[in-house]
């Protein structure tokens, strides 16, 4: 990266970088957490937790669920998977990660999709002078809902969720109420103003709903994530182009590291599996390769923890397994995928979403808020947003001939 930045020096263009993500998963991540996307179901504290159980055939259309990856925190604009892991830092992450991308063969060839557009990153606003609503939106009467992305746990995310917008009401004096629903179709019925969407269920709300998003959040100092494809460290596979006629797991038809990513990136470079199945969760995919069921598969990556103990998909697995990182190999990387998302509704006024993005972005340099920020989606920070940054999602898609509207119901 720096031989770019000297490069792009001496032809006298000023070009900032930003250096070192999530993750996740898992969970780590917040990544890809599993909702329905639908209409109109109403909210509620209870939610049903990650799918498990055995791997499914994958069917050849898409399906309705929204999985947005675990803790996933790697990013880099380019499709190079043996560089490290590279991403912004803006103000308000708690860690930058030091950590570099696993030893593996990176993907050949052209990548699935173009890199996505560098966020804004100024610095976290000052704290914000509460200012009250005697009437209307965010009043005592009528507070702004604000929905949190069901999770694995959801009692959890419920009082993480709260004590969000306690601190919220005391920075802009607003009032807020917020709920865990059980489908994305609230947005688009009114039933909320601000949600906490996955990069996929963002997709789905912007297209259906005309969802708009404000905030993307950063993990580690990094505001993108990557998918990797896995297999078994004594298969002979050692790069993706190895998976061809394979039996290749994903994770869910609508995850966009487990799925959408890999998956094109499979077909920009000519891999066709012999057979796909959906495992039901980046565990579920992950077991499946260390147990033989599959040879390769497309999961969530994230580099490692700054105490340097691993964060990708494998790391799901490591109490019951442990020996799934010298079993179960990492050989190519997907490129950068943007993370989740702090959205508002179509028409959303302008003045309290400005209010709200501020705030957002000197809470996230607190102190106060690393705790209920990480209970939420292991969230370290956020930067400044627009429904640009995602585009790049909807070119892997286009590569696989398909729209976010295909996974509708």
């Amino acid at each position: 990266m720096r031989r770019w930045f000297v490069g792009r020096l001496q032809l006298g263009v000023a070009i900032f970088m930003f250096g070192t993500l999530l993750l996740t998963a898992c969970g780590t991540s917040s990544g890809d957490k599993t909702a329905t996307a639908g209409g109109g179901v109403k909210p509620t504290t209870a939610a049903s937790g990650v799918s498990g159980g055995s791997a499914t055939p994958a069917p050849t259309t898409g399906a309705a669920v929204a999985t947005t990856a675990p803790t996933t925190a790697a990013a880099s604009t380019t499709a190079n998977a043996t560089a490290r892991p590279a991403g912004t830092t803006p103000a308000g992450s708690a860690v930058a990660s030091s950590s570099t991308a696993p030893a593996a063969s990176a993907p050949s060839g052209t990548s699935a999709a173009s890199s996505a557009p560098a966020p804004t990153t100024a610095p976290p606003p000052p704290k914000p002078v509460p200012q009250p609503v005697a009437s209307g939106l965010g009043s005592e009467a009528k507070p702004i809902t604000m929905y949190f992305v069901p999770s694995e746990q959801v009692d959890k995310l419920t009082l993480s969720g709260k004590q969000v917008a306690a601190d919220l009401e005391k920075l802009t004096g607003l009032k807020f109420k917020t709920a865990v629903p059980t489908s994305y179709g609230a947005m688009g019925s009114g039933d909320a103003d601000v949600a906490w969407l996955a990069t996929f269920a963002y997709l789905i709300a912007h297209q259906k709903y005309g969802v708009n998003v404000g905030l993307t959040t950063t993990r580690n100092g990094l505001d993108t994530y990557k998918g990797e494809i896995i297999a078994r460290a004594d298969s002979g596979i050692n790069d993706i182009k190895g998976c061809n006629g394979k039996t290749v797991a994903w994770t869910d038809a609508a995850s966009t590291s487990g799925y959408v990513f890999p998956s094109a990136l499979f077909a920009s470079q000519g891999v066709k599996p012999g057979k796909e199945l959906f495992a039901g969760g980046h565990p579920q995919a992950v077991l499946a390769v260390y147990q033989g069921t599959a040879d390769c598969a497309g999961t969530f990556y994230s580099p490692n923890n700054p105490d340097g103990t691993p964060a990708d998909s494998r790391a799901s697995q490591l109490k019951t397994y442990p020996d799934i990182l010298q079993k179960v190999k990492i050989v190519g990387f997907t490129p950068d995928i943007p993370n989740d998302t702090i959205s508002f509704r179509k028409d959303f006024p302008k003045e309290l979403q400005d209010r709200i993005v501020n705030a957002m972005l000197y809470y996230a340099s607190q102190p106060e808020s690393k705790q209920p920020l990480n209970d939420v989606g292991s969230i370290t920070g956020f930067v400044r947003s627009d429904d640009s940054r995602y585009q790049v999602v909807r070119d892997s898609l286009t590569a696989l001939g398909k729209k976010p509207e295909d996974f509708f119901k």
